[in-house]
């Protein structure tokens, strides 16, 4: 099953389908669908402004666990899928949830950490800012039958909007937070220190981002690291995913 994503800085309909004819031709049934994102940015990130659908629906599917997910071309969704369970369930590990726990996921794409961690907590809430990550994630929580399971878009930038949703859901007793590469937003990292879970698990990608969010966690004794588990979800390359636990030590 291939998705093709062409990010292009503007959209040309003749080039594009005579691609896709090309495409079919070269790929047959494995081609699933075949899109053409643009945007303006002049940067590597493989991220559209504006959707055209050539082929298929858009959309592919992918299976983690017991799981199986929608993910659209602009959704973030792992790469390595068969070491993504090894690091799902290191998460699970890490989090220690408990049937009552109400669980926050923070940057949560098509919701795949929610999923996993839905069947053993009291309920979990997904945040996350972009919109086809949102959709991708509730249509694979209702393909699935999973009912404790919400996915907002917000800024977590927003303390004023999460601190609302924060009253209307219930306080986290558990927070996992999965940003990109650069690491959480400053202003995302003092979002978390007055939300003030129990327990905050961040999943990263990139040490420097964790050992700089941490430190600002760690500040003024709010929180402690307890335990940090890399996992090599980027062979032979000098990546290293991590996921770390943090106790709060004080309000």
């Amino acid at each position: 099953e291939f998705m093709v994503n062409l990010v292009t800085s503007t959209h040309q309909p003749q080039l594009m389908e005579a691609l896709c004819e090309e495409l079919k031709s070269a790929l047959g049934d494995r081609l699933t669908t075949f899109v053409n994102n643009t945007t303006s940015a002049k940067n590597t990130v493989a991220f559209g402004e504006k959707e055209f659908v050539l082929h298929g629906t858009g959309t592919i599917t992918d299976r983690l666990g017991e799981y199986t997910y929608r993910i659209s071309a602009n959704s973030f969704f792992q790469t390595n899928t068969v070491q993504a369970e090894t690091l799902y369930f290191q998460i699970l590990e890490t989090a220690q949830l408990k049937p009552t726990d109400i669980v926050y996921d923070l940057f949560c794409g098509t919701g795949s950490i929610a999923l996993f961690a839905s069947a053993h907590c009291q309920k979990v809430l997904g945040v996350e800012v972009v919109e086809s990550s949102v959709n991708d994630a509730r249509e694979n929580a209702r393909r699935h039958g999973v009912d404790n399971c919400e996915f907002i878009r917000l800024d977590l930038k927003d303390i004023k909007e999460i601190e609302t949703e924060m009253r209307e859901f219930g306080h986290p007793d558990v927070v996992i937070t999965d940003p990109p590469r650069a690491g959480m937003n400053p202003k995302a990292v003092k979002m978390l220190l007055k939300m003030a879970p129990p327990v905050i698990v961040y999943v990263s990608c990139n040490p420097a981002s964790l050992a700089r969010d941490g430190q600002m966690l760690c500040e003024d004794g709010a929180y402690r690291m307890v335990h940090c588990q890399p996992v090599d979800m980027f062979p032979q390359t000098n990546h290293v995913e991590s996921v770390a636990r943090f106790e709060r030590v004080r309000d």
